[in-house]
């Protein structure tokens, strides 16, 4: 029969285990910081002028094209990452005067596609106009 005493011997041999455990937890969570995440040298890349994303890929290859099943067409410009794709993504801008020239929006897309991702970023010229409408939509 298994008294109080042989569980809390069990537990007692367990110990050095458990706490060997939390001791490797604790060391790999200290070893990862945001910074080192693919997510914190985004960030970085964006906020300062001289990043290590910059460093390590090189600059992405920026093609204006025209696209669209309409006789007008769409214009816009095509980031394209050196090192391969690993996603898609429309970036739409804002009503800026700059429109798709938004250097703000720029910087975005290159630092998007250094990280993989293949960027379209759309000429709406209303938005320029400080203008939406339906057509824009379309």
């Amino acid at each position: 029969m298994l008294s109080v005493r042989d569980g809390e011997r069990g537990l007692l041999r367990l110990a050095p285990y458990a706490a060997l455990l939390a001791v490797s937890l604790t060391a790999a969570c200290l070893q990862m910081r945001l910074g080192d995440s693919e997510a914190g040298l985004v960030l970085e890349d964006l906020v300062t002028g001289d990043s290590r994303l910059r460093k390590a890929a090189p600059e992405p290859v920026v093609r204006s094209l025209r696209f669209g099943s309409t006789g007008e067409g769409l214009r816009g410009d095509l980031y394209l990452p050196v090192l391969g794709v690993r996603a898609a993504m429309v970036l739409v801008p804002g009503l800026a005067a700059a429109g798709n020239n938004d250097p703000r929006l720029v910087a975005l897309a290159r630092t998007l596609a250094r990280v993989g991702f293949l960027v379209l970023i759309p000429e709406i010229p209303g938005f320029r106009a400080y203008r939406v409408s339906i057509e824009d939509v379309e």
